[in-house]
């Protein structure tokens, strides 16, 4: 069957990044950013009322494989801590509303920016993408925020070599939900089955993307191929993402 299409998970297979989002250090920048805009918690109630707060939206979402809005998460934590009641925060005209969402969206950056480590694109990335495009329609699919997915994938130069991004943060749903897959099947233009998925994550990567009718490439050592569901496997597999072009042939000619 030929192949139409490549769509890539983006943490652990095209990315290689570490975050910190609960620890000291994370906490102490957002707690003290927090006082300049009058809200007083420190890093062990701001933990909680965070943690709260998103075992709250999981818990009410109607999906199975829910997902975050963390803009949501933190308009909760300073709703509930006051910020909203007094200053140029409060009222409910559409300009205190637009400044609100503003102010929770940079909250959301701010704690993504202190809680990252490293982020950088995996060796042979970027070469692996610009041969692909050549030949194939490439998207992305990703269990990812909206407030900071494309512009981390425009920092490491990946957006540009990729027309388009399906961020599971502006759906409510998580990998392996087979709604997201389809979403960058459609966009493409391309039937599941001229299609490839390649991720690091044996379930809601492999498992999802053949659940959505595509093919799967698994990028991982074989402890990650040992995981996989019972009556499962990938339709190849790569230790790194580099080598996967020669699969994706493999799979084109058989």
């Amino acid at each position: 069957m030929a192949i139409d299409a490549v769509i890539f998970d983006v943490n652990g297979t095209l990315v290689d990044i570490a975050t910190d989002e609960w620890g000291d250090r994370t906490l102490g920048v957002l707690k003290y950013h927090l006082r300049y805009c009058g809200v007083r918690l420190g890093r062990r109630h701001l933990r909680a009322n965070l943690r709260a707060a998103v075992k709250r939206h999981l818990e009410s979402s109607p999906h199975p494989y829910p997902e975050l809005d963390w803009t949501l998460v933190w308009r909760d934590v300073v709703g509930e801590a006051g910020a909203f009641d007094h200053g140029r925060l409060a009222g409910a005209s559409a300009e205190a509303e637009e400044r609100r969402a503003q102010f929770c969206l940079d909250l959301a950056r701010l704690h993504r920016s202190a809680a990252r480590t490293h982020l950088r694109a995996f060796p042979g990335a970027l070469a692996m993408l610009d041969t692909l495009r050549q030949r194939y329609a490439l998207a992305i699919v990703t269990d990812a925020q909206w407030a900071f997915a494309r512009p981390e994938l425009e920092e490491l130069g990946i957006a540009e070599r990729v027309p388009h991004v399906t961020v599971s943060g502006e759906h409510g749903i998580r990998k392996p939900d087979e709604r997201l897959f389809r979403d960058a099947l459609q966009a493409l233009g391309v039937t599941a089955d001229r299609a490839v998925y390649v991720g690091n994550d044996p379930f809601r990567d492999v498992h999802g993307a053949q659940a959505a009718g595509m093919r799967a490439i698994l990028v991982g050592d074989k402890k990650a191929a040992a995981t996989m569901p019972v009556g499962h496997k990938p339709d190849g597999r790569v230790k790194q993402v580099r080598d996967v072009i020669p699969v994706i042939e493999a799979l084109a000619r058989g």
